[in-house]
């Protein structure tokens, strides 16, 4: 149990990334349990938060979700349902009715109230985040997806004599991970970006993307065993060989990717 317990831990220190937010939340469920009296928002920024949080935690619950999902990868999703940005701000403007300015005039505390304590607040959640345009995958939108045009043209050739229905698993560089399932879910990634974030071990991972050059026939073991049939390379990567002659041939390209299928 406690093992379980802990990676639930785990899974929740990635997913808050070190972020003061969660100092704040806290903080803001304290004053809540304490000052909020209205039972509707007690119910859905205090009780029902907890309780997600609860069975987060919860190692039977855990057990259950990944008999249910056949997977404990995507626990972490319930995490989306605790309001954390909401309940900060509704806390903060509730502060502001709890601060008592004894011997000020009335417009002076509302200028206080409605002005001055939002801004501290504000500037509070701000030092405790990150600049989301320091993150270097934020580009100028090309499209209404705002993922690269490129990303589209390749998720596009891989699907092009996909059934309906059915989906593919694929091998991309590191650098379109983040796109390829925001455009086309029925592309399987043979590595996701939690091993690009969080280096977690991954083999297809290790022989394409850290080996100099690429050894392409310890990457084609890889790749078939985790049944990838399509390959994905960046035209300036370095090979060993031509991957055809481990069985991939070129089905398709674009400026800066070379597209290849499994023909074994």
């Amino acid at each position: 149990m406690y093992g379980i317990f802990m990676e639930s831990w785990v899974m929740f220190k990635l997913y808050a990334g070190g972020s003061l937010l969660v100092i704040l939340y806290i903080a803001a469920l304290i004053l809540l349990f304490f000052k909020e009296r209205r039972k509707p928002v007690r119910i859905v920024l205090l009780y029902l938060p907890v309780l997600i949080l609860f069975l987060f935690f919860f190692p039977l619950f855990r057990k259950l979700y990944v008999r249910v999902t056949s997977s404990g990868d995507t626990q972490y999703r319930m995490l989306w349902l605790v309001p954390m940005g909401m309940t900060v701000a509704f806390a903060g403007c509730r502060l502001s009715y709890l601060l008592p300015m004894r011997g000020a005039r009335l417009n002076l505390k509302r200028a206080f109230d409605r002005v001055l304590l939002p801004a501290v607040i504000g500037l509070v959640i701000i030092l405790c985040g990150t600049l989301v345009y320091r993150n270097g995958f934020m580009k100028r939108a090309e499209n209404v997806y705002h993922i690269p045009q490129e990303a589209i043209e390749v998720c596009e050739q891989i699907t092009r004599d996909l059934p309906e229905e059915e989906r593919i698993i694929a091998a991309v560089p590191a650098d379109m991970v983040h796109y390829v399932r925001q455009y086309d879910t029925d592309i399987i990634l043979a590595y996701g970006r939690d091993i690009i974030a969080y280096g977690y071990y991954n083999e297809v991972h290790e022989k394409m993307e850290k080996a100099d050059p690429v050894n392409m026939e310890e990457l084609s073991e890889a790749l078939r065993e985790s049944q990838t049939t399509v390959l994905v390379l960046r035209r300036d990567k370095a090979v060993d060989r031509e991957p055809g002659d481990c069985g991939w041939k070129l089905d398709g390209e674009t400026e800066h990717y070379l597209i290849y299928r499994d023909t074994d």
